[in-house]
């Protein structure tokens, strides 16, 4: 085996190129890598939380759907063994705001909307 001065320059060369590389190119692609990682991992707590936010607005929204059903059935009870006529305002005045009156008044109506047949 015949070691000769060649061999040792090209393995210095190899690591002046491999060192020069490092620093100017490999350290910037690994730093943009862990941007994008980062920027990743923000994105999916952002949508983590976000979801988390969803999740409970659903569950308001059911226990309102079940308090609001609730309250239909004890008063449509309490109408049919009373037998009495009254108008709208005159059931719900007592426990219902003007504000919250008007609300059920928009929803019923858009219930109905969404019930009625779409021929018309």
């Amino acid at each position: 085996m015949n070691i000769n001065v060649t061999l040792f320059m090209q393995i210095g060369n190899f690591l002046l190129t491999y060192l020069l590389l490092k620093k100017l190119f490999f350290e910037k692609v690994i730093d943009s890598i862990k941007q994008k990682e980062k920027a990743d991992k923000d994105f999916l707590q952002k949508i983590e939380h976000e979801e988390a936010i969803l999740i409970n607005l659903a569950k308001d929204k059911t226990q309102n759907l079940q308090d609001f059903q609730q309250c239909v059935t004890k008063r449509t009870a309490a109408i049919s063994k009373k037998q009495v006529h009254l108008q709208p305002h005159e059931i719900l005045s007592d426990d219902i705001s003007d504000q919250e009156l008007d609300d059920l008044q928009q929803k019923t109506i858009e219930t109905i909307i969404k019930k009625a047949p779409s021929d018309y």
